[in-house]
């Protein structure tokens, strides 16, 4: 008979993930994330192990679980082990040694990936030790799996040392606790330790929504796209993990937190055996949890969470005494559904000053959670903002084609722009230049791109900085600044590498029409790069977003961001394709066949190759 400890339901992003970890790696081994249910365990993710040499064969599992535990959100946890095929001998004990640090008797799922025949076997952990077939196993999407669980956040102010942290364990973990709501940075409910068994957090999602019907406390979205952001901040718009529930923001109150209440203000010393040095810190500890699930459970997770992460905290801060140390949280979709905390030594100053700094802690955490080693994912302005920041300046809208109507390239393939990037055209930031700035405002969309792919921190120029440091390059003379002249692709080009170290991939074409010879090409930058394409020639600029490219036939169409649009930022104005630019004679965005360069003149095309940096 199937038992539900036999069963297993695994997130097609998850077997995806073990294949491309196989493939990069020959004995690769680690932990299957994921959380269990009624009905058996969900496999949603998986991660190596934070030590570099460990295996399932080597491994300090009560340190190796510490430290996944306080990555990942508390009702999360380690389900079983994965590894190469040429390690599956060791898998069973190796999961003897999990359940037993784990303290538990519940199975354990293991997987064997093998690369040869591009594969996993699932298996579960019987309660004989040895590794049997899970009697079921089924595949579906992350979204699916985790599409009742709610996000709970419990933030603490505590006073951190490097060297006593019994203080502010045993305020943590007070048994007369005391919590309030917050909304974004208000408090607008305080609830104290729940004694009803039968609260669950379905009942706390609820009362922090009747608390504050308007506010949200999610992860603040990015403008963009329809009015919202493209599709990496998917996770963020919707309040948090994917999940059907949003974050509940849960913060302590130190002073109802204690386990005696005084009749009047008492006084008291404890002398410590050392000097200790305290500084201010913030406890954030997120929780990933069904709604059904209890409570004064959730509560506890959570505090246990909490505890972990000061001494994580505590331990940052006696490597680095000048840092501060902070717990950051991060959405890493879609190698992780659910959102990534790193403990991070922040030096002082602004949170995005000095990311050289956290360069080994960002590889470290890189290589722990299998994320690609050549883009950004953990860079402190990645971190989700837990409450409503209305951003100063112009609000451009992002990724304006997504929603256009398909090409007409019969059995083409897209291959577009990845990632996020803004709609810079003429006459935003309230300056006009219609009629000569449109690569001026093409590098900004790509600029735009660098920066949402949080490549730099660096501002978007003005067309002002624009010519002033071309002019600093000896490009231009110097009346070219404050003048309406013209700049090209090839100045985009100069620009990038001056402005970001950004090397550029030029491409001349002496007819605007062989372009139809260049889908191929153009198809694999966007593949490979993903970059935004400025392209300048006769007496117009735009920006290429992609080709819908056939390879038998051909046939290519080019997905095609005007800047000469001249109006506000109305998404159904940009796509509607009937409404053509004065200037260019085109829709602000859209697809277009080769005709829409023109024969009698050369073009330049500037391919901006995506940095390799974490």
């Amino acid at each position: 008979a199937m038992t539900a400890a036999s069963r297993a339901q695994v997130a097609a992003e998850a077997t995806q993930q073990l294949l491309t970890a196989a493939k990069s790696q020959e004995d690769i081994s680690g932990f299957l994330v994921g959380f269990r249910t009624s009905n058996g365990v969900v496999v949603l993710s998986c991660c190596t192990f934070s030590a570099e040499e460990a295996t399932i064969g080597l491994a300090n599992w009560e340190k190796e679980l510490a430290n996944l535990q306080n990555a990942i959100p508390c009702g999360m946890s380690a389900v079983g082990l994965f590894c190469a095929a040429n390690l599956e001998a060791k898998l069973a004990s190796a999961l003897a040694s999990v359940q037993k640090q784990l303290k538990t008797s519940e199975a354990l799922v293991a997987a064997c990936v093998d690369d040869a025949v591009e594969g996993v076997k699932w298996s579960m952990l019987a309660e004989a030790g040895a590794l049997s077939a899970a009697d079921e196993t089924a595949t579906m999407p992350a979204k699916e799996l985790l599409a009742d669980m709610i996000t709970v956040r419990l933030t603490s102010k505590v006073r951190l040392s490097a060297s006593n942290t019994a203080e502010a364990s045993a305020k943590l973990m007070a048994e007369n606790a005391a919590f309030c709501v917050m909304n974004n940075g208000v408090v607008s409910e305080v609830v104290s330790l729940p004694k009803d068994a039968e609260m669950t957090c379905s009942d706390l999602a609820a009362a922090a929504s009747s608390a504050s019907p308007d506010t949200s406390s999610a992860p603040a979205a990015k403008k963009g796209g329809k009015k919202g952001g493209g599709k990496e901040d998917a996770a963020a718009e919707k309040k948090g993990s994917g999940s059907g529930g949003g974050v509940v923001q849960l913060q302590q109150m130190w002073s109802l937190s204690c386990s005696s209440q005084p009749s009047a203000p008492v006084l008291s010393f404890h002398p410590s055996a050392a000097a200790s040095t305290f500084q201010p810190a913030t406890i954030s500890v997120l929780g990933l949890f069904p709604s059904s699930y209890a409570l004064d459970a959730a509560l506890s997770a959570l505090r246990l969470g909490a505890t972990r992460q000061l001494s994580t905290l505590a331990a940052i801060l006696s490597a680095s005494p000048s840092s501060s140390p902070s717990a950051l949280h991060f959405m890493v979709t879609p190698h992780h559904p659910f959102p990534i905390t790193a403990c991070l030594p922040v030096p002082p100053g602004e949170l995005d000053a000095e990311e050289s700094v956290l360069l080994e802690a960002r590889r470290s955490y890189h290589r722990q959670l299998l994320l690609p080693l050549d883009r950004p994912f953990l860079r402190t302005p990645q971190a989700l903002a837990f409450a409503i920041q209305q951003a100063a300046g112009i609000q451009r809208l992002q990724n304006v084609h997504e929603g256009l109507p398909p090409s007409g390239v019969k059995g083409g393939s897209m291959h577009c722009v990845q990632g996020r990037y803004e709609y810079c055209h003429y006459m935003q930031d309230k300056f006009n230049d219609d009629g000569w700035g449109c690569m001026y405002r093409s590098y900004q969309t790509v600029l735009s791109w660098f920066r949402l792919q949080h490549y730099t921190n660096k501002p978007i120029q003005s067309h002002e900085e624009i010519q002033r440091m071309l002019v600093r390059m000896g490009d231009k003379p110097d009346r070219f600044i404050g003048s309406k002249q013209w700049i090209g692709a090839m100045e985009a080009s100069m620009l990038l590498d001056q402005h970001l170290g950004v090397l550029s991939k030029v491409i001349n074409v002496a007819s605007g029409h062989d372009l139809e010879d260049k889908g191929r090409e153009l198809a694999q930058h966007f593949d490979v790069q993903g970059t935004p394409i400025p392209i300048g020639g006769g007496v117009l600029a735009f920006t290429i977003l992609g080709v819908d490219f056939n390879a038998e036939t051909g046939q290519v169409k080019f997905l095609i961001l005007d800047p000469h649009y001249t109006g506000s930022e109305d998404l159904g104005t940009i796509q509607n394709q009937g409404k053509k630019n004065a200037c260019s004679q085109i829709p602000s965005v859209g697809w277009h066949d080769v005709t829409v360069f023109r024969k009698d003149s050369f073009y330049n095309l500037c391919l901006p190759q995506r940095p390799t940096a974490i």
